[in-house]
């Protein structure tokens, strides 16, 4: 079952925006006050959980999105991520008002390396010279701040040119 944001219910879109306004709801808005640096999404596949942990490792939240439940996809990270990012562009303005000080550090934290893998098949070689970093690699990281754990980074698309797994 490939998860897209074209395919995700609106149920599901709803879920996880609670979740995120509501671990959002247990700080202060005294703009004075940055009780935190970070905030962590966690998923688990198995369960269809998605949790949010402050930088203390103290849970906020959690949820359980029934449309993950009893996925074995062996793409299932990977499919979520669009979703995951959309939702995140859809709260931009809530987000950044948050009492957290800038700029943001993104953590992704895996089961494993072995089975928590983010892959990409893109290349930038002869036959694709018009694809950019940003086409190519299975994470791109565009903040100043960035922290990864437990997870393998790979670009899958052989021997045919430049075929980056990371870009920073």
């Amino acid at each position: 079952m490939i998860i897209s944001t074209m395919n995700s219910s609106e149920q599901t879109i709803s879920r996880i925006e609670r979740a995120l306004r509501k671990a959002a709801s247990k700080f202060p808005s005294d703009a004075d006050s940055y009780p935190l640096t970070d905030l962590y999404i966690q998923v688990r596949q198995e369960s269809g959980e998605l949790m949010i942990f402050d930088d203390d490792d103290t849970e906020l939240t959690r949820c359980v999105v029934e449309e993950w439940i009893g996925n074995a996809d062996e793409t299932f990270y990977d499919d979520i991520q669009p979703l995951l990012r959309k939702i995140l562009s859809r709260m931009d303005e809530e987000l950044h008002a948050l009492p957290l000080l800038k700029p943001f550090s993104f953590v992704l934290i895996g089961e494993d390396k072995e089975t928590t893998i983010l892959t990409s098949g893109v290349d930038r070689g002869a036959n694709n010279s018009e694809n950019t970093y940003n086409d190519c690699a299975a994470l791109n990281v565009f903040t100043q701040r960035f922290y990864a754990e437990n997870l393998t980074i790979s670009n899958t698309s052989g021997n045919v040119g430049q075929a980056e797994a990371l870009y920073t």
